[in-house]
């Protein structure tokens, strides 16, 4: 059985993980912290905390980074398919 000191390692490990993910996509942290729905001061706070790096410093300026919109669609999906492992692995 997994403790709840275990637990709760392996849940920061899977939340900076999805971070770094996200920083990977050339997104903003403004765009990044709309997709998880949290605040951007949050967001902010965690990547400083965990020592993330952030790829894209670029405030105000609208370029070629990918289509927020499309990226949701994708992480949610992606969401959808955990929950369904989860429920299975719960059984």
């Amino acid at each position: 059985m997994e403790t709840w000191h275990d637990m709760r390692a392996r849940q920061r490990n899977e939340q900076v993980q999805q971070i770094k993910h996200l920083s990977a996509l050339k997104l903003t942290q403004t765009q990044a912290a709309k997709l998880l729905e949290i605040d951007l001061t949050t967001l902010n706070s965690f990547i400083k905390r965990n020592e993330i790096r952030w790829g894209v410093i670029m405030q105000g300026k609208k370029d070629d980074r990918p289509n927020v919109t499309n990226i949701y669609k994708t992480l949610q999906k992606s969401r959808d398919s955990k929950k369904r492992y989860e429920s299975i692995r719960q059984q």
